[in-house]
């Protein structure tokens, strides 16, 4: 039988209204983490503020984060076995953990009483504490180098070292990636010692030991030219030929290139579900706050990939919205979408329309041609298979007809 249209409307409603609160909660906590002159613990208490409001039986929620020594609660409670969590990870480090408890008992849902737009939602938060820590780490690091490096002697250490050592030690892989970059780019301006090192002529040196000493301990195998690339001999022979500022500037920008790459890897996945694509676009914009660094044909790709994955995949449409369509476009909208669990549909149609529309409106008036205000209804957006379902739940083929 049919759901009855009184009771799919309250179930509609009431997606919405969790919908809502879920993104009021990810606004506030983006907020408080977004003060960087606040101390972790302060940072983190505002966190623990913005959780109970976002979950679905607020008055029954409390929350905890655990940080090396520090346990910060949202209120004093004895834990229960109705518990969500996450794990806060720097840089693919454990650094602490997030909890969520209802402190009674609530109707079964996806994981115990919990929704599956729960889970994902305390996944997000747990990821954007892991940023906020890494910021901190390495805005930390830039000071100290700051004033290490302060004056003009010629023995201070040079700038690139602190932010290069915490990168290695956070993300080997990045660290051996960036370290070919900056080989490859000293062979480019003709570096003689670069090509040698690609050739294998120079020796590379030894792979790097344990500082604790242990030797009988199972590690993965690292190649010859990685032990080399891990060390800081590619850096070293850079310092010879650039600046301090010249070796931070393309590390910098290799790592936001480093993060689109592994974005565009996500867009391109067809097994990747849209509500996992709005969270890798989430990350990608809040890793990389600026893009005008990144190079222009990246960003167009990136466009198109979103345009194809979340719109439509339309050429003619395509090739119009690469030009007009912003990353931030999507986020914009990506917030008022209704989206079923797993889902793989894209708006199309008029939404799309719409949507680039308005885009091309905005662009293309100027004070000499001034089109006016221009404005679209502020709505809630829905992929095709979500509209797929709801018509087959519901029994409205012919209606549709």
């Amino acid at each position: 039988m049919p759901e009855e249209p009184t009771r799919a409307h309250e179930r509609l409603l009431a997606s919405l209204q969790e919908r809502a609160k879920e993104l009021n909660c990810l606004y506030h906590v983006e907020e408080a983490l977004r003060r960087h002159d606040e101390s972790p613990e302060d940072a983190f208490r505002e966190v623990l503020e913005a959780i109970g409001p976002g979950w679905q039986y607020p008055d029954v929620c409390r929350a905890t984060v655990t940080y090396g020594d520090l346990v910060l609660k949202s209120a004093e409670f004895a834990p229960t076995p109705w518990v969500l969590s996450a794990d806060i990870k720097v840089q693919d480090e454990t650094v602490g953990r997030l909890e969520v408890y209802y402190l009674e008992k609530r109707p079964q849902e996806d994981f115990g009483p919990f929704l599956e737009d729960e889970v994902r939602l305390i996944d997000t938060i747990a990821e954007l504490l892991g940023h906020f820590l890494l910021r901190r780490r390495l805005l930390e690091m830039q000071e100290d180098w700051k004033a290490a490096t302060r004056g003009t002697s010629a023995d201070a250490p040079q700038t690139w070292r602190g932010p290069l050592h915490l990168l290695r030690e956070s993300d080997r892989s990045l660290y051996i990636r960036i370290a070919r970059k900056m080989i490859n780019h000293l062979c480019q301006i003709g570096v003689v010692e670069a090509q040698k090192m690609l050739s294998g002529d120079e020796d590379s040196g030894e792979a790097p030991v344990d500082p604790s000493g242990e030797a009988n301990v199972p590690a993965p195998r690292l190649s010859e030219t990685d032990a080399f690339m891990l060390g800081d001999q590619p850096f070293e022979l850079a310092n010879r030929h650039l600046s301090d500022d010249e070796i931070l500037a393309r590390v910098q920008n290799w790592m936001q290139e480093e993060k689109a790459s592994s974005f565009l890897r996500v867009l391109n996945n067809p097994r990747f579900s849209l509500p996992e694509i709005l969270d890798a676009m989430r990350r990608f914009q809040h890793g990389i706050p600026d893009r005008s660094t990144l190079r222009s044909s990246t960003l167009k790709t990136l466009r198109v990939s979103l345009t194809q994955r979340i719109l439509t995949e339309q050429t003619d449409f395509v090739r119009v919205a690469k030009e007009f369509m912003d990353i931030s476009d999507f986020s914009d909208f990506s917030g008022r979408m209704i989206l079923p669990a797993g889902s793989h549909g894209r708006l199309g149609g008029k939404s799309a329309g719409m949507l680039l529309a308005h885009r091309i409106l905005e662009r293309v008036s100027t004070d000499n041609r001034p089109i006016g205000d221009i404005r679209i209804p502020r709505t809630w957006y829905l992929p095709s298979d979500g509209l797929v379902d709801f018509i087959d739940h519901n029994d409205l083929e012919d209606v549709i007809e």
